[in-house]
């Protein structure tokens, strides 16, 4: 202030809050004699505090004087500030000259160091106004200060009306002690080169003395305007305070956000209107001046009363790099933590990431014109380049994680069951499974599942074969009926009231559907023959239930829907009777032997079935996926959907969804068949070698590049290729831009708008 009084606002703070300020505290705003502090001056200012006994000033004070000096340093680099300086502050003599005077960078790190080396003496309690400088004026007097450099290179300052006196203080000093006259120079003027003597490296005019009437008591030196951030050297208070100063503006930019909208807008429209010629330039500007004097208008009404409520601490953005990074790391977090999903994940990812990578687009470009335009970049950018990041390196871990679960239950069925399975049928990934099918690798294992699959399909039915060919399916039908021949063999089967009630509800729903001329007339035979025989208490004789089980069992792969479902019942009830005849005779093993053939033998139909389909594979023997699938759903659809069709039916199901062959038009066989793709790298190869090494190479270059396609599919379909391919180590993560990446954007808008 032009009274000498030092203010001190946070970094970054607006002119308006400091006007405001100035007026609460002093009655007057910021006046044309305000200006930024140098370092004598706030020198001069701590020297006065020290001498009131106001310590903390004096300390805070003797702190910012460093970083002026710091400040002027790096301005003084190119010597514009010594254009206007005061004599005193442009006398060099001697050696020095060469050196750039005190706007050099020798010069300027003396009187840094001097500084610090002066605020390390007034920490310690030693006040510079001590020991021998005390005849040359206290702190208080009107003094100028002199930065003399002496031939050990040390600089030391004093206070002083005029220079000789200065050098007059020096030589006293540092001769204090010395047998040599004091009133003698020759000291230096016979030294050696290196003992030149000091010169005069610096000096300033210090402000006018506050009058001793106690106007300093009245005035001290302020640490803010009501600014309770009074510890800003500290790194971890100034992380801290810059951190909820850069929440708050977050916040209030949030809250901002539809004020900054609607007059934004209306701006632009005006702005539109004025270069339509529709108004005039003075009526835009006052259309435009009336949005800023809307409540919202100007977009900045919850941050600048969060401003003046603080006394400018909610602007603070800290005195240290690691500040600077907490304050705007805190600007992102608040419009992060307000997206959907996990807060804290939304504030690591979409906060912290953006706030970091926009505050270090903003150091490196620091003072070019698009700084703002940098941070506002690297904020919206910072968390999709992480999520693309995130997602190559799950890729790269796991190309094809996070595959439905389902598919990959239905695959390990499969794997039990002896059924090979490729990495693209297991991840359920098309192109994947059509590579793998354009490779011989992958025909061969094609053809390898199917024969697989008829293995453990007919394993159901106790059957060890690789093809249900007539010849194995003859034999299987006569191997299960010789057991159901052994275990009913002279066992009469008595009626019970179960089996009765089974066998009715079968031919009652048998009447309902199938149509009367077409019914097989062994359902209703059965069930008469049954109730007719518990009435009177008789048994069945077991060549008439053996009878009964040869029909029925003919009419379980019958094509009408109706008498499949109804013979499928009524056998099951016969089975039933035995079963438990069998139990009340005490013949265990015979029950366990029945249960048995009774699973092979369903199971058996539904393995012929599937056999009897159309197509080469069919008429070989092989099953496939789709045919065995329907034979299995035939036996009782019911069954099948609820999971209850056993160890055929989970095969079956698991082979139609996992193996069954992809739909295709035959292009793509065609062209292999064909040898496109081996013509196409062979040209290429032949292309690439003449050119390097002439005809002969050409033909080498065909033959190699010939090979390209089937070593690669070779390498796709070898083992550890395809475990890589189908492993679940981890998931595929995120979207690359999903909704929550516009609260960066947001933020990164706000700090543009501010700009």
């Amino acid at each position: 202030m032009p009274d000498g009084t030092i203010v001190e606002f946070p970094a970054g703070t607006p002119d308006s809050v400091m006007r405001d300020a100035l007026q609460r505290e002093y009655g007057h705003g910021l006046t044309a004699g305000a200006s930024r502090a140098s370092y004598s001056e706030l020198m001069a200012a701590s020297r006065r505090a020290n001498a009131s006994g106001d310590a903390q000033a004096a300390r805070r004070l003797g702190e910012l004087a460093v970083k002026a000096r710091e400040r002027e340093r790096a301005e003084g680099a190119n010597g514009e500030r010594w254009k206007d300086a005061p004599l005193a502050d442009q006398q060099q003599a001697g050696q020095w000259t060469k050196h750039g005077g005190p706007g050099g960078d020798a010069m300027q790190a003396a009187r840094l160091e001097q500084a610090k080396r002066e605020l390390a003496s007034r920490q310690q309690g030693n006040a510079p106004g001590a020991g021998p400088w005390t005849d040359y004026g206290g702190p208080g007097g009107q003094q100028q200060t002199f930065e003399i450099q002496g031939p050990d290179g040390k600089v030391y300052e004093i206070q002083a009306p005029d220079q000789k006196t200065a050098l007059e203080a020096y030589k006293r000093v540092t001769r204090q002690g010395s047998q040599a006259d004091q009133s003698d120079d020759s000291w230096w003027r016979n030294a050696p080169l290196a003992d030149a003597p000091p010169q005069i490296v610096g000096g300033v005019i210090m402000p006018p003395a506050v009058p001793a009437s106690g106007q300093w008591d009245a005035q001290p030196a302020q640490m803010g305007a009501k600014d309770f951030i009074r510890h800003g050297s500290d790194a971890a208070a100034d992380m801290l305070a810059a951190g909820a100063a850069g929440v708050s503006r977050g916040v209030t930019g949030l809250a901002d956000l539809p004020g900054m909208l609607t007059g934004g807008v209306g701006k632009l429209a005006s702005s539109g209107l004025e270069r339509a010629g529709v108004v005039s330039p003075g009526v835009a500007q006052g259309m435009r001046n009336a949005f800023d004097m809307m409540p919202a208008g100007s977009g900045d009404l919850f941050r600048g009363t969060a401003a003046a409520a603080t006394g400018g601490a909610s602007e603070f953005r800290g005195s240290t790099t690691a500040g600077k990074y907490a304050g705007t790391v805190g600007e992102f977090v608040p419009s992060a933590m307000v997206m959907p999903g996990a807060p804290l994940s939304n504030a690591l990812r979409y906060g912290v990431v953006p706030g970091l990578a926009s505050e270090a687009a903003g150091q490196l470009a620091e003072g070019l014109p698009g700084e703002q335009l940098a941070r506002a970049a690297a904020g919206m950018l910072a968390a999709p380049a992480l999520n693309a990041a995130e997602y190559g390196i799950r890729r790269a871990i796991s190309p094809h994680g996070g595959a439905d679960q389902g598919r990959l239950a239905l695959a390990r069925v499969l794997d039990d069951a002896g059924v090979p399975v490729s990495a693209g049928q297991r991840v359920g990934n098309e192109a994947l499974r059509r590579k793998e099918g354009m490779t011989n690798a992958g025909q061969a294992l094609n053809d390898a599942q199917r024969e697989a699959l008829t293995r453990a399909a007919l394993r159901t039915a106790g059957t060890d074969a690789g093809r249900a060919t007539p010849e194995v399916l003859a034999d299987t039908a006569r191997r299960i009926g010789s057991v159901f021949d052994d275990v009913a063999r002279g066992v009469d089967v008595t009626p019970d009231p179960a089996t009765l009630n089974a066998l009715a509800a079968a031919n009652e729903t048998y009447k309902q559907l199938a149509p009367k001329s077409s019914q097989a007339p062994i359902i209703g035979e059965v069930v008469k023959r049954m109730t007719g025989a518990f009435r009177t208490g008789q048994t069945i004789p077991a060549s008439t239930v053996n009878s009964w089980r040869s029909s029925l069992s003919k009419l379980t792969t019958s094509s009408d829907g109706a008498t499949r479902s109804a013979a499928i019942e009524a056998l099951g009830a016969l089975d039933d009777a035995l079963a438990s005849t069998l139990t009340s005779m005490g013949r265990t093993d015979d029950v366990a032997r029945l249960a048995t053939a009774r699973e092979q033998w369903r199971n058996f139909l539904a393995i012929q079935k599937a056999a009897t389909g159309a197509g080469e594979n069919a008429a070989a023997g092989i099953l496939s996926p789709s045919a065995l699938r329907s034979a299995v759903v035939q036996q009782g659809r019911a069954s099948y959907a609820q999971g209850n069709r056993g160890e055929l039916g989970n095969l079956a199901r698991a082979a139609e969804g996992v193996i069954r062959p992809l739909p295709t038009s035959g292009t793509a066989e065609n062209l292999r068949a064909l040898g496109i793709p081996s013509a196409m790298w062979s040209a290429a190869g032949a292309t690439g070698g003449y050119k390097l090494a002439g005809p002969m190479g050409g033909l080498l270059g065909a033959m190699a590049a010939s090979a390209v396609p089937s070593a690669a599919g070779a390498a796709r379909m070898s083992r550890p290729v395809q475990n890589w391919l189908v492993n679940q180590a981890v998931g595929p993560g995120g979207d690359v831009l999903p909704r929550n990446a516009l609260s960066p954007v947001l933020a990164a808008l706000l700090g543009l708008k501010e700009d």
